[in-house]
């Protein structure tokens, strides 16, 4: 619009300019009233030619104003084309305008329209993948539960089996031989088998979480194996969980409390093993709960801290009391065990006088030995050696002490190192075995110092971890006290 307006303008100008060279034009061409009264005479002008002048002005005006209106006509419609041509660019751009509007705008809905039907599209198909990846993992879940429910009935299945055969193993077990599951061969073996499969079954178990869980008798087997293998610390804590579990009869408590403290006793960890047996005490009932008081009072005289005095008044006080109990058959094997542990220190008290040069007391206390030894019931080895030592000690029946040891106690030590698979029970049994061929081997003879030799092979591989028992002190030392033992039962018997 700028470039028209500046073209009009210079159209009017244009027009403008050549009107005033026209009027120019006309006026020099017309006579000049001076120059002609100059030529003339001096006579005035006649009418005539006044008019004619006169006409002849009003002549060339009628021509100028003539061409100015044809020009300002010819200027004018130019304009008018000009304005014309103006709106109907006008018109033509405004309409071309608003169909690029309307185009635009279409497009636009277009764009919207089809963006709107891909995000619905897209929503369509991300719903149905849902559904898909659902439907998907409701089958797995399903299949998943499935087979773990079959998985579960499996297991509870096996669970029961060696529930029961753990029961019926323990209930083989006679009440008053504790330790019949590591010295009977059968039981041992049959033991040890079943403690194979629950260990295996415990560790299939673990894909079950905590759904299942194992009984407290297979939890007391899978303690027993370990102690077979020595792994003492994984023992007790089976025991422990066996003990403490929530399905557990008193009569399991008993005999789970009973094993920790054995254990214990073991490890050289009296005053905690007797706490031990006094825990088991209270699930226990008749007999039993004076077996564990022996037990429990023995343990604490294996700690070098009580006194042997202390000890024995102790055990004579238990003792006193079970003879006053109504009399059973297990009051009676309680009875003999309690004799035998009450002789054991009287015997050690004995030889702690005699050490002391108190030959008196050293006296009193072998025979208060030899009367306990002499009045149990059922003789086993170790009362007999108890008996026999005594015996020798007072230099009375040493005939048929001799002859006790040298027939009875040592082939029995003998049959127990080979029966037994605990390296601390085979020491013992080669100390028992040396102890019996001092007292009826001749002086010169090499059986003692063989049997010895033997004696250094199966304690060197007990655990050094493990106490064992000393028949010089009658309780539980480590390994190189009980060396130190044998070689002093060896230098008193020869007189080296």
């Amino acid at each position: 619009m700028r470039s028209l307006s500046s073209f009009i303008v210079v159209i009017v100008a244009v027009a403008v300019a050549c009107s005033f060279g026209i009027a120019s034009a006309q006026t020099a061409n017309a006579p000049s009233p001076g120059v002609q009264s100059a030529s003339t005479p001096q006579a005035s002008p006649s009418v005539d030619t006044e008019m004619r002048e006169l006409k002849l002005q009003l002549t060339f005006m009628q021509k100028e104003v003539d061409t100015l209106s044809n020009l300002l006509t010819l200027v004018l419609g130019f304009v008018g084309l000009l304005t014309v041509y103006g709106m109907i660019r006008d018109y033509v751009v405004s309409s071309a305008d608003g169909k690029l509007t309307d185009l635009w705008a279409k497009g636009e809905s277009t764009r919207q329209s089809q963006a709107n039907d891909i995000h619905q599209n897209f929503l369509k198909s991300s719903a149905e993948t849902i559904r898909l990846v659902n439907d998907t993992l409701g089958l797995a879940k399903d299949a998943s539960e499935r087979a773990a429910t079959a998985t579960e009935r499996k297991a509870r299945t096996e669970l029961e089996s060696l529930d029961y055969q753990a029961k019926h193993l323990l209930t083989r077990v006679p009440s008053k031989d504790d330790r019949a599951l590591t010295s009977n061969p059968m039981l041992r073996t049959e033991l040890e088998g079943l403690a194979e499969r629950i260990n295996a079954f415990d560790v299939y178990r673990v894909i079950l979480d905590d759904r299942i869980s194992l009984t407290p008798h297979c939890h007391f087997v899978r303690g027993m194996h370990a102690h077979l293998r020595q792994h003492f610390d994984r023992a007790i804590e089976s025991w422990m969980m066996s003990a403490m579990h929530e399905k557990s009869d008193n009569a399991l408590k008993a005999s789970s409390y009973y094993w920790v403290g054995y254990e214990n006793n073991n490890l050289g960890r009296f005053k905690e093993a007797a706490r031990n047996f006094e825990e088991a005490r209270r699930f226990a009932e008749g007999a039993r709960k004076y077996e564990l008081d022996r037990i429990a009072i023995e343990s604490l005289f294996f700690d070098k801290s009580t006194k042997v005095e202390d000890a024995l008044a102790r055990i004579i006080v238990l003792l006193n009391e079970v003879e006053h109990s109504p009399g059973s058959g297990d009051i009676v094997s309680v009875k003999d065990q309690i004799l035998g542990t009450a002789g054991n220190m009287a015997y050690v008290h004995g030889r702690d006088r005699a050490s002391k040069a108190d030959q008196v007391g050293a006296k009193q206390a072998f025979q208060q030995a030899r009367d306990f030894f002499s009045r149990i019931s059922d003789r086993s080895k170790w009362s007999a050696l108890g008996l026999a030592q005594c015996q020798l000690q007072l230099n009375e029946d040493v005939d048929l002490a001799r002859e006790q040891l040298q027939r009875y106690v040592k082939p029995a030590a003998a049959d127990e190192f080979v029966k037994r698979v605990e390296h601390r029970t085979k020491a013992l049994a080669r100390f028992t075995e040396l102890v019996c061929s001092l007292a009826t081997s001749p002086k010169d003879s090499p059986e003692p110092a063989t049997i010895y030799s033997q004696m250094l092979d199966a304690l060197g591989a007990v655990d050094n971890r493990l106490t064992v028992y000393s028949l010089r002190q009658r309780r539980n030392v480590y390994k190189d006290e009980f060396q130190e033992d044998a070689l002093a039962m060896i230098r008193e018997a020869t007189g080296s």
